[in-house]
């Protein structure tokens, strides 16, 4: 009886400390999270960096939403379109009316 109230209070001592040693950790993961990541001088200088920050200026012809302009394409026939090629110079048929696209609709995928 002895021996079982020994093994008893060893397994009550050893789940303690297991707590207290997962208690420890998590408050040190708190007070790690609560540290900030730049101090107040350095988060200042990177906002003010960001918001003062003036990019270069693109072209309009490498503009992706220049706007309307000049097709300097010329429109091919696209009913007599056909293709055996896969991928790049092949031809695709619209399926379904999606994206603008009318069902028999063909284009040439570039």
């Amino acid at each position: 009886a002895e021996r079982a109230k020994e093994m008893g209070n060893t397994v009550e001592e050893m789940f303690a400390r297991r707590v207290s040693m997962v208690n420890y950790r998590y408050q040190k993961e708190l007070e790690e999270e609560k540290k900030p990541i730049f101090d107040k001088k350095h988060a200042a200088t990177v906002q003010d960096y960001f918001n003062r920050c003036v990019g270069a200026e693109v072209r309009p012809e490498d503009r992706r939403c220049a706007g309307a302009g000049v097709q300097h394409v010329l429109q091919e026939d696209r009913k007599d379109l056909c293709g055996k090629v896969k991928g790049i110079d092949g031809v695709v048929e619209i399926l379904k009316q999606k994206y603008q696209c009318n069902k028999g609709q063909r284009f040439r995928v570039i």
